[in-house]
């Protein structure tokens, strides 16, 4: 089964509450996307404190969502806002 692992630092620059979502972007099978957002985590930062996220996401296939090959979005928002995009290319 295919997946993808990623990883990122966030650097409080108060004390906040943050909610950490990474969304993927998919491509369909009518050359169209669809868009999935995921949550990471949500907790009370301090501040200047620095944490370290990690995820592997797994791609397998489901009742309710094919996969198909081709190019693929990542996307990291932080209360709602982007901060990160990557692309990666999937084969299956």
């Amino acid at each position: 089964m295919p997946s993808l692992s990623f990883s990122f630092d966030i650097k409080a620059l108060e004390d906040e509450s943050l909610i950490v979502d990474y969304q993927v972007t998919y491509p369909m099978a009518n050359n169209k996307q669809s868009t999935k957002v995921f949550k990471l985590k949500k907790s009370l930062f301090t501040k200047n404190s620095i944490i370290t996220l990690k995820k592997n996401h797994p791609f397998r296939a489901m009742t309710t969502k094919k996969l198909y090959s081709g190019l693929y979005e990542l996307d990291i928002q932080i209360n709602g806002e982007f901060y990160a995009h990557g692309t990666f290319e999937l084969n299956v």
